[in-house]
């Protein structure tokens, strides 16, 4: 069959993909332009994975075209959509990050250079004649006015082009790494080993993301589901020592770069958790009702997510790394592959599907794509937020569906080996076998042990089957 292109992807010259997506129309007003185009580069027989990382990169232009369109001033923006803009003005203009910088400047030109007897260091020259505009930045930066976002973005490109350190966006691992190694001379010591243990597990559940204007809600978030996690697990006092060179890593690093943080440790209950909150019967009937009538594009991507949480026993940060090879849909089996960066190895598992396979066949992939264009605190968010909507009150959040998912194994008396294996459970419960997670799809889909956890599945949601 002829491969089906994605929305807003057009072939174009026979093998070129581009994104093409018309504007609204305040601001087709706005700027005299219909619509937004955005090369992907990538051809038609380029993989799945490819494709959607791309289509995700135009997406993400997109959404930065039309806030800059319809917002002029530079202070709504963030961190990460000025370092967006100005890659955009770099591919406008024909060139790449890193072009001019001192170790990557090509040998001919630095010979054009030599021969003309002119300055090595002209390359900061040939930067600013490549930029359209820079002049004109460079002049207000001089006499101490006020860029526009689309100035600042020309002047974050011109320092893309010839400062390596520039090149990238910051993110939180950056940011503790720069920490470890001021704090902990010795990465080998002990301390500095027990310290990247202490950040591993806060990261795994807080999830990565670049500096951006939403980034201390998502430190914060992310402080608080560990608290939450762990509270299962260990002391007070161990959580708290656990956090303490996570709030100085970031202390540091609003210190350093001037983000204006303010980084509040979260509270820590004395004793242990009093209990997991987990959804009754009829709640989880009726979080399938909503799932099932969904009607808007966000709330059938809302749809889609909660079905794997509820079934799997998924976070939503797990979610939002499936990739098209670990969506298997159409299989013989229907199931998901969930790798990449889990808590624990014990969380990459494979989970069969038996809830709502036809709305998450037709959009769990659009769900996952925006799962990666914001950040993973937003997505707890937007589960938090919809469940207080079909319930009425905020008793809930999505870990409470993987607290269900156990007590739903339990009461439907599951075959506990395979609950286990289905959600990831680790420490004296079985985790997915290695060798599992490295078969093909064709060849997982019909072996014996993902047809026995099928089964297994069916039977802890029996209850939601005829929903």
């Amino acid at each position: 069959m002829p491969r089906k292109l994605p929305k807003y992807v057009r072939l174009v010259k026979g093998t070129k993909l581009t994104y093409q997506r018309d504007y609204s129309a305040d601001v087709k007003r706005l700027i005299g332009k219909k619509t937004f185009t955005y090369p992907l580069g990538v051809s038609f027989n380029a993989s799945d994975s490819a494709l959607n990382a791309a289509i995700l990169k135009a997406s993400q232009a997109y959404e930065l075209a039309t806030k800059t369109a319809l917002n002029s001033d530079p202070e709504s923006f963030g961190l990460k959509e000025l370092d967006l803009a100005a890659l955009e003005v770099l591919r406008k203009s024909s060139l790449r990050v890193g072009q001019f910088t001192r170790e990557l400047l090509p040998k001919e030109e630095i010979d054009r250079l030599h021969a003309a007897q002119e300055n090595y260091e002209n390359r900061f020259d040939i930067a600013e004649n490549s930029l359209p505009d820079f002049q004109t930045v460079y002049a207000k930066t001089k006499l101490g006015e006020p860029l526009t976002f689309q100035e600042k973005a020309v002047n974050l490109a011109w320092s893309k082009l010839v400062d390596r350190a520039k090149a990238s966006p910051l993110t939180l691992t950056q940011l503790w790494d720069e920490y470890l190694e001021e704090k902990r001379p010795s990465l080998n010591s002990r301390e500095a080993v027990r310290d990247q243990g202490r950040w591993n597990r806060w990261i795994a559940i807080a999830g990565e993301c670049s500096i951006s204007s939403s980034t201390l809600e998502h430190i914060h978030d992310g402080l608080d589901r560990f608290v939450a996690e762990r509270r299962t697990q260990v002391a007070p006092q161990s959580i708290s020592r656990d956090l303490n060179p996570i709030v100085s890593a970031f202390r540091r690093a609003s210190k350093k770069y001037r983000f204006g943080w303010v980084i509040e440790p979260p509270h820590v209950p004395l004793g242990r958790s009093k209990g997991k909150k987990v959804l009754t019967r009829p709640e989880q009937q009726e979080l399938l009702s909503f799932c099932f009538n969904a009607k808007t594009e966000r709330g059938l991507k809302l749809a889609a997510l909660m079905l794997v949480m509820l079934q799997a026993g998924c976070m939503p940060s797990e979610v939002s790394r499936l990739d098209s090879n670990s969506i298997n849909l159409d299989a013989e089996v229907p199931h998901l592959i969930i790798k990449g960066q889990t808590k624990t190895r014990k969380r990459q598992r494979i989970v069969p599907v038996v809830v709502g396979l036809d709305l998450m066949r037709s959009w769990l992939e659009d769900c996952v794509l925006w799962m990666q264009g914001v950040t993973e605190s937003a997505h707890s968010i937007a589960v938090k937020k919809q469940l207080k909507v079909i319930f009425g009150d905020d008793r809930f959040t999505g870990h409470c569906m993987r607290h269900t998912f156990e007590a739903n194994a339990i009461s439907n008396n599951a075959q506990a080996t395979h609950a286990a294996i289905i959600g990831g459970w680790s420490g004296q419960k079985i985790g997915f076998s290695d060798i599992m997670l490295d078969y093909g799809s064709d060849g997982l889909s019909q072996s014996e042990l993902l047809q026995a956890l099928y089964e297994s599945n069916k039977v802890i949601h029996r209850h939601l089957l005829g929903v």
